[in-house]
């Protein structure tokens, strides 16, 4: 009984976000209607030539932009994640030797595939608060929330979806430490046999993996966690391709 309502769930589950895949591909049609793939925004066109840069330049990214603020060029402020996201599917799609176009479809695609992901933890959220009936009802909710669709639908190259995507991995993170804390009966005292508890092993680990996404999250500048995260990747000023 257990394992069939378990399988239920799966594949309602599985459904909710074949659905939400639909829904974010609605505008491949307009966007590939003369072969290519047409970006509708300033900041679009600025994340693919980040995305094309660190492709062919992997793992370095655009951190010093000559092509701005001309002839003095300009210090993008941007954290590097989301574009490096970019790249690396574009690598694996194209086998290593992506030409433009695949690069481009690998940009448009991403806030797709990071919008679809961003239902998983929104599900275990719900399910480890309520329970997993209430968790398939707010997946659905969240899959067809038109401001999310918006943010992650085909072609919108932009970070604001991985912001939200690993925020809420964040959350589900904390969430669940605190869950398994509260089942295990855990208290100050436990800490002093940190070391011998077992008890302690899954509530921890959550918690570490909650602190490890936090820093993810923010962009525009707000934080300086992602850049410094990055920084020892060695930045490169040298604009000779792309």
């Amino acid at each position: 009984m257990h394992k069939a309502r378990f399988q239920k769930n799966i594949f309602v589950l599985g459904a909710i976000l074949l659905a939400s895949f639909i829904m974010r591909m609605l505008s491949y049609a307009s966007l590939t209607a003369d072969g290519g793939i047409t970006f509708t925004g300033y900041d679009e066109f600025y994340h693919m030539r980040r995305i094309l840069y660190t492709t062919f330049n992997f793992p370095h990214f655009l951190n010093f932009d000559t092509y701005i603020n001309y002839p003095y060029g300009f210090e993008v402020g941007w954290p590097p994640f989301f574009d490096l996201l970019g790249a690396l599917l574009a690598l694996v799609l194209g086998g290593g030797q992506p030409d433009t176009h695949t690069v481009e479809f690998a940009g448009a695609i991403l806030p797709v595939l990071l919008g679809i992901l961003t239902i998983i933890p929104v599900y275990v959220i719900a399910a480890s608060v309520f329970d997993r009936r209430t968790a398939l009802v707010g997946a659905f909710a969240f899959a067809v929330l038109p401001a999310h669709v918006y943010v992650s639908r085909f072609g919108t190259v932009d970070h604001h979806v991985a912001e939200v995507f690993l925020s809420t991995v964040a959350y589900a993170f904390f969430i669940l430490a605190l869950k398994l804390a509260g089942e295990s009966k855990l208290s100050l005292s436990s800490l002093k046999n940190v070391s011998s508890d077992k008890k302690l092993i899954s509530p921890w680990f959550f918690q570490q993996s909650q602190g490890s996404f936090s820093p993810f999250s923010s962009s525009h500048g707000r934080s300086s966690c992602l850049c410094q995260f990055y920084c020892p990747l060695r930045t490169s000023s040298d604009n000779t391709r792309y």
